[in-house]
């Protein structure tokens, strides 16, 4: 079941069980993909928080430090490195966009934003950079220095027993450091 959250402009996926393992967020534009992994997230018992472009995920995180969200947060993120930004394009931000309208590191910008947060549990979210474009080894460590992103995961991501191993692995992993 779909509950809009329009003045965040994401979704809500709400699972049927009484129990959910954990909350995830995920930022993705591609249609198929955003929905593949919603359904995943709903068939691991994982409550999913949805957002399709840059403007949603960064109102949601100001809303966030606002006390206006009152949910469980997420304790990871899945966030797309190429996005678009979903309403105007700030001035300062308009030499990133492409000629598709996208941003070319605006997932980049909301991991930034996550770890700047003034919400220690955003600060401290697991955040995973998805990705079509392949990295030298060179820029990846760039790229995620630069957002403050723990890792990168590649498109086309594995597939769903392998993805959510390697998930629940870097989970168990970042709640033992």
């Amino acid at each position: 079941m779909h509950c809009a959250i329009s003045s965040y402009n994401g979704h809500w996926l709400k699972n049927q069980k009484d129990f959910l393992m954990a909350t995830w967020m995920l930022v993705e534009d591609e249609p198929d993909l955003y929905d593949t992994l919603l359904t995943m997230f709903e068939i691991w018992n994982t409550e999913g928080l949805a957002f399709t472009n840059i403007s949603g995920a960064l109102d949601w995180i100001d809303g966030v430090e606002k006390q206006e969200f009152v949910k469980e947060l997420p304790e990871l993120a899945l966030i797309d490195v190429r996005l678009p930004y979903g309403r105007k394009v700030p001035e300062a931000l308009k030499s990133y966009v492409r000629p598709d309208g996208t941003l070319w590191n605006g997932g980049l910008l909301i991991s930034q934003r996550l770890r700047d947060s003034s919400s220690p549990e955003l600060r401290d979210l697991l955040i995973i950079l998805i990705t079509a474009f392949r990295f030298t080894p060179s820029e990846e460590k760039m790229h995620l220095e630069q957002a403050g992103a723990d890792h990168i995961f590649y498109k086309p991501l594995d597939e769903m027993a392998v993805l959510k191993d390697k998930l629940n692995r870097l989970m168990r992993q970042k709640n033992r450091d």
